[in-house]
């Protein structure tokens, strides 16, 4: 959003790095007991490596998912 002149999104819980063109993301996520978090985590790593690959032309090392919290489905 910086880059657009827009306001930036949240950020709570992504940490990205950058080193000689490349770039290593880390996010922490919470998921719901519906999902299947393991799930969620491969298709976050996916879409955050091709997106930040296409936005900003950078090889992505690494995008690294963890699982804080898995919310109790609601009843």
């Amino acid at each position: 959003q910086r880059w657009r002149g827009l306001d930036p999104a949240p950020s709570d819980g992504v940490r990205v790095r950058t080193a000689d063109g490349r770039v290593t993301v880390h996010i922490d996520l919470v998921t719901a007991a519906a999902d299947q978090a393991a799930a969620v985590g491969r298709a976050v790593q996916r879409a955050v490596t091709r997106f930040v690959a296409e936005q900003t032309g950078l090889v992505v090392d690494e995008v690294t998912v963890s699982i804080m919290d898995i919310e109790p489905a609601v009843r």
